[in-house]
């Protein structure tokens, strides 16, 4: 059986996970203050998840930026319209 103390020990982990990632988050949106930046790397020095969780909250809004500035697509070009009329004629 798991130990109260372990229980605690995950606890607090979690508890440090929930805040790193909330001053992840933060950090992408507003400057963090000297005391937030400072938890921030203490925690992703040790902790594996959150930089794996950081480098992807960074991807995921340098696609939506990119996003924003390039023209929605409208729909199928006509090469694109012709393939697919071929697959189905080809499945049918």
């Amino acid at each position: 059986m798991i130990g109260i103390s372990v229980v605690r020990k995950i606890k607090a982990v979690f508890q440090h996970c929930e805040q790193a990632t909330f001053l992840i988050v933060k950090d992408e949106e507003h400057a963090l203050d000297r005391k937030e930046r400072l938890q921030m790397k203490i925690h992703l020095l040790f902790c594996n998840a959150c930089r794996r969780f950081r480098q992807q909250s960074h991807l995921i809004n340098s696609w939506i930026k990119q996003q924003q500035h390039e023209p929605l697509h409208t729909g199928l070009t006509a090469e694109e319209k012709e393939k697919l009329n071929r697959i189905i004629e080809e499945n049918s």
